[in-house]
């Protein structure tokens, strides 16, 4: 190499533009050049040969004028002479300064001879590339011998590099890497070019370096003649995966020392499956031990294999005393003889069953449910029976406390005054109680299609409209999946009687809030609907009794009113007349003596025809019959508000027009009434009377702004509301109208009739 640096060296003093260059060095070039024993040749940046020496003309066979037509191209084999150009032009490009490599020329004989060249750049003054200086060696023989020695070991290097489950690779005696398969690439990330040269130590990870774990591992290899080790290796990006190493020293046949020899295999995977594995078993066993039930498992001959937490704990046993005893060792012997006679059923019929057992538990007597099932080998041989019991003592109590209940539950509804019957959620009638025969006329047929929606029958709207059976209450609460209250039907039963109800259908649903049927309950009131009726009529004639109670008694107040104005009020007209004629009429010294008494007995008479006319005017107020409600009102606002010293205001439409007689009448009574009351109990300082007239209606209300009183807390007949309100309502109700009373304490009191006003 310092042989061709000098050539590089002198040559570039050739080329350089110092035209001063001595004699000396060109004689020096050529001396070496030409007598140099490999070959050196210089070619331009194209390839083409510009000089060659004479070894390299010894080795191609070719002279100097024949390499001169020649190209690196033409004199190098095909199959080498990509690998060339592209380093020429990593040369060229300044990626390197310099390559070597090894490659075929062809000779003048035709025969190719391994070459080893060394090529770099010659550049002028100005750093400018101008040739190409290449040193030569002809390497056939070695290179031969070489190929023969691999062709030997290629079966084994080829096995070796093909392996890629494995990480094979060789060290040098200090912990190198020298050799690197494929195997070794795929684990551990790295090419041949990166690792082949490397400490095999950074594949530890850290604290293992610091703990001197590469050098210990080497070393354990040399005493023992091989190690092996289960740890944690890194791969090139960092990464850590569970390898198996085993590393195995190399001797020669003096027994020397030429290296290590190291097998690395990926367990990761296997790790991870080992330790799902741990966590499933751990997560088996927590599982096990915390199920409410007891599990066991048991060999062929019935010794427990396995027995959880829950089967030591009802048992009060612990694992030495369970695992490989059978059960006669541990129970008492009809115990053990049923449990033993159920495996014996599982293993001989190879399939799982269920049993109902017995067993005597530390907390007495328990009935369980087992489900004992064989278990087999891979090959399907029985080798063992499994078993998981659950406690049913308490649900067996309360299945039959619940048998009991709805005994009792069914008892309670047979004996309802009440009609039951429920159905699925086609309308198919599931059960029913006997008030529900009764109702019927007969049992309906469970299931049966006839009887579908009760179909069995005729049904009818409260007002005798018939209804279809798909329209019916219990077809509508299945078709919509809403409830039925209180819907009133009339039944028409078989023997063609007639009997009224009243319906109440609820949806049933299961837990998921699917409708999976419903539940009818029809209460019977036909007795109900006659007394009303009879209620009804016996009302109407009270109504038109009380109607022609009142007629009767606005007529005999009436004819007492003319009575007393005929008769009374004449009489006492004619004698206030024959008083005041005897008083003029008598002499001075009479009128001295009994003047006086004349002149009071006078004013005596004139205040009784007052109070007459009074009375006359409360029996059968004149300006009713004469001018209709409104003055009537107005009237008697003004002897109210004049008596009693409050306020009184009369509002009403200046024409009330389509009220009869009667209705005035019963109108005024119950103003007259209402005055009087508030008189007594409301202690107003302003009331108010007010007539109006809606569509098709009349009101009359009365309101003041008194004490008030709370109409809930009044007893009936006494005190405020007493005799006067009812007579009130009375008089309304009997003109089919209502009256109203809206009253709280402090806010007053407001009285307000309503009737129907015919057109």
């Amino acid at each position: 190499m310092r042989r061709i640096l000098q050539i590089v060296h002198a040559a570039r003093s050739i080329f350089s533009s110092d035209r001063h260059a001595g004699h000396e060095d060109v004689a020096l070039l050529h001396a070496i050049y030409d007598s140099a024993p490999i070959g050196i040749t210089l070619t331009d940046l194209h390839g083409r040969f510009v000089r060659t020496n004479p070894a390299f003309q010894r080795m191609t066979g070719f002279s100097a004028s024949e390499l001169s037509a020649e190209t690196c191209e033409s004199l190098t084999h095909p199959e080498d002479f990509p690998r060339y150009r592209g380093l020429r032009e990593e040369l060229l490009e300044g990626q390197r300064a310099a390559f070597r490599l090894v490659m075929r020329h062809r000779t003048k004989t035709g025969a190719a001879a391994w070459i080893r060249s060394t090529v770099s750049l010659l550049n002028g003054r100005q750093g400018v590339p101008l040739y190409l200086v290449a040193r030569s060696e002809d390497v056939t023989e070695s290179w031969q011998r070489r190929t023969r020695q691999h062709e030997r070991t290629e079966s084994f290097h080829l096995l070796v590099a093909s392996v890629t489950d494995y990480a094979i690779f060789i060290l040098d005696p200090e912990g190198r890497v020298t050799s690197w398969n494929a195997g070794a690439e795929r684990i551990k990330g790295y090419l041949a070019d990166e690792i082949i040269g490397q400490h095999f130590s950074c594949f530890y990870q850290r604290e293992d370096i610091e703990q001197g774990n590469p050098a210990h591992d080497l070393q354990a290899a040399l005493i023992h003649g091989r190690y092996e080790d289960e740890s944690w290796r890194l791969r090139k990006d960092g990464s850590a995966f569970w390898a198996n190493v085993i590393i195995t020293p190399m001797r020669d046949e003096s027994g020397a020392l030429r290296g290590f020899a190291q097998v690395t295999r990926d367990l990761t995977v296997r790790r991870q499956l080992e330790e799902r594995l741990r966590e499933s078993e751990a997560r088996l066993q927590a599982f096990l031990n915390h199920s409410p039930a007891v599990i066991f498992l048991k060999d062929v001959e019935g010794r427990y294999l396995h027995a959880n937490a829950k089967f030591k704990q009802r048992f009060r046993l612990n694992t030495e005393q369970v695992i490989g005893r059978t059960d006669a060792e541990l129970f008492a012997p009809e115990q053990a003889a049923t449990f033993r006679a159920n495996d014996q059923q599982v293993m001989t019929s190879g399939v799982p069953m269920e049993f109902e057992e017995t067993a005597q538990y530390e907390d007495g007597l328990c009935i369980s449910v087992v489900s004992k099932f064989p278990v087999r080998d891979t090959a399907g041989r029985i080798i063992g029976i499994g078993g998981i019991a659950t406690d049913m003592t308490v649900y067996k109590r309360v299945q039959e406390a619940l048998r009991i209940s709805e005994q009792g539950f069914r008892e309670l509804v047979d004996i309802l005054p009440i009609a039951v019957y429920t159905c699925d959620a086609s309308g198919l009638i599931e059960g029913h109680n006997r008030q529900a025969t009764e109702l019927w006329g007969r049992a309906p047929h469970l299931g049966g299609e006839a009887d579908r929606f009760c179909g069995a029958y005729r049904l009818y709207t409260h007002d005798g409209v018939y209804m279809p059976y798909p329209d019916c209450p219990m077809g509508e609460v299945l078709r919509t999946g809403r409830a039925v209250v209180d819907r009133e039907i009339i039944i028409e039963r078989p023997d063609g009687s007639r009997r009224a109800a009243v319906v109440n259908i609820i949806p049933r649903l299961d837990e998921h809030g699917t409708m999976t049927g419903a539940i009818n309950c029809l209460i019977d009131i036909t007795e109900r609907k006659l007394a009303e009726h009879e209620l009804k009529m016996y009302a109407d004639q009270l109504r038109v009794l009380s109607s022609r109670l009142v007629e009767l008694h606005e007529e005999s107040r009436l004819s007492l009113s003319r009575e007393l104005h005929d008769r009374v009020g004449q009489n006492l007209s004619a004698l206030n007349i024959n008083l005041g004629i005897v008083l003029s009429q008598l002499p001075d010294a009479a009128k001295y003596q009994v003047g006086a008494r004349l002149k009071d007995s006078q004013g005596l008479v004139e205040a009784t025809v007052d109070v007459i006319t009074d009375v006359m005017a409360d029996l059968r107020p004149p300006l009713l019959d004469d001018y209709g409600l409104l003055p009537a009102l107005k009237s008697i606002a003004e002897q109210f508000s004049r008596r009693m010293g409050i306020g009184v205001e009369v509002r009403c439409p200046a024409h009330l027009d389509g009220l009869t007689k009667q209705v005035e009448l019963s109108l005024y009574r119950i103003a007259q009434e209402a005055m009087t009351n508030l008189a007594k109990h409301a202690h107003a300082r302003n009331v108010k009377i007010e007539v109006a007239l809606p569509p098709d209606q009349v009101t009359l209300t009365i309101s003041d702004d008194g004490i008030g009183f709370d109409p809930n807390m009044q007893p009936q007949y006494s005190g405020r509301v007493g005799w006067g309100m009812l007579t009130m309502r009375e008089r309304a109700v009997a003109l089919g109208g209502t009256l109203a009373i809206d009253s709280k304490p402090g806010v007053g009191t407001r009285v307000t009739v309503t009737l129907t006003r015919k057109p």
